[in-house]
Parts: structure tokens; C-alpha cells; sequence
């Protein structure tokens, strides 16, 4: 069986936000800072952690509307 293939951000960014975990890179897209910066204010506390899916850090789109950074 064949792995499936990424979307690239642009698509992802048009999918609806309800149950899906995001990555970085739509995280920092869809809220309007670097990447290197959502890093950052994870560290600092004043950004939700990530919960790690294998090697991949994720934010559940629910917890990030829940605390109103994210409209949903």
C-alpha cells in the first residue's frame, strides 16, 4: 500500500478546522507569525504545546479555538 500523499498548505488552509490536528506551518500561517516564533512562545508558555504524532509536533485545531486563537 502506498503512502499518501501530503497536501500542500495552500489546500490544507481550505479544509475546515473541526477534528483535525495542524501543523506547524499551518499553525504559523493561519495565525500570522513565524514558525520559529510559535517555537518560541511554546517555550516561553504563552503558546499551547504540541502533542507529538510520531516525529510530527501537531496542535489539535480544537484546543487552539477553544483558547480563541483560531476561529473554527
Amino acid at each position: 500500500m502506498a503512502t499518501p500523499r501530503r497536501l500542500d498548505l495552500e489546500r490544507r488552509l481550505r479544509l475546515p478546522l473541526n477534528g483535525r490536528n495542524l501543523r506547524i506551518d499551518e499553525v504559523s500561517a493561519r495565525i500570522g507569525i513565524a514558525q520559529s516564533t510559535v517555537d518560541k512562545l511554546v517555550i516561553e508558555g504563552l503558546f499551547p504545546a504540541p502533542v507529538r504524532v510520531g516525529t510530527t509536533k501537531v496542535w489539535p485545531a480544537s484546543l487552539l479555538v477553544a483558547q480563541g486563537l483560531l476561529e473554527s
